[in-house]
């Protein structure tokens, strides 16, 4: 195995030599590079005599003709998923929608219940206020007004198709008061 690396390294330095030579790199064989090259080279040629390169070596050396295209492998796992990309600019702004129809009401009224009185707490501290929309309105909401910092509703709501209803529970150790409201609305 050593003499097979021995004879390609020769043959590599031979041919690197003529190369150089046939350049001008090294300078002719007056100058000492050339003289140098000159006697590696002889140094290299007694070493290889009488030996024989194989026909094996030689096919080695050669090389041939490029071989057809391999056919298209296995495509590849899929990626990680990227970065998030940068926030894109605003779009423009949407044409202006149609008027929409006329709304069913033509005004909305105020109505305010009985005002009712709460006891402290225990001693008469629950009570009810009812707000009753006019005729010819209908209602459509509702709340009420007043009550303690510490109230509680029962109920807040309709009671019936034009009737708002309140009922609260006095939690203080003090008086308050309040009234229901309704909001009443006319076609």
């Amino acid at each position: 195995m050593r003499w097979k690396f021995a004879v390609l390294t020769g043959c590599a330095l031979l041919a690197l030599g003529g190369v150089s030579q046939a350049t001008g790199l090294l300078g002719g064989s007056n100058s000492p590079a050339g003289a140098e090259a000159a006697a590696r080279e002889q140094a290299l040629l007694s070493k290889l005599e009488g030996r024989s390169v194989s026909d094996e070596a030689q096919t080695r050396l050669v090389r041939g003709p490029r071989g057809p295209r391999g056919p298209k492998g296995a495509r590849g796992p899929k990626g990680a998923q990227g970065p998030q990309g940068a926030k894109g600019a605003p779009g423009p702004a949407g044409a202006t929608g149609p008027a929409g129809p006329k709304g069913a009401f033509s005004s909305v009224t105020t109505v305010k219940g009985q005002t009712v009185v709460l006891g402290p707490f225990g001693a008469g501290a629950v009570g009810s206020s009812s707000a009753t929309c006019p005729v010819g309105t209908t209602l459509i909401s509702g709340g009420w007004q007043g009550g303690g910092i510490s109230s509680t509703v029962g109920w807040n709501g309709p009671a019936g198709t034009n009737v708002w209803s309140v009922l609260m529970t006095n939690d203080d150790e003090v008086s308050t008061s309040f009234t229901a409201v309704a909001l009443c609305a006319t076609p």
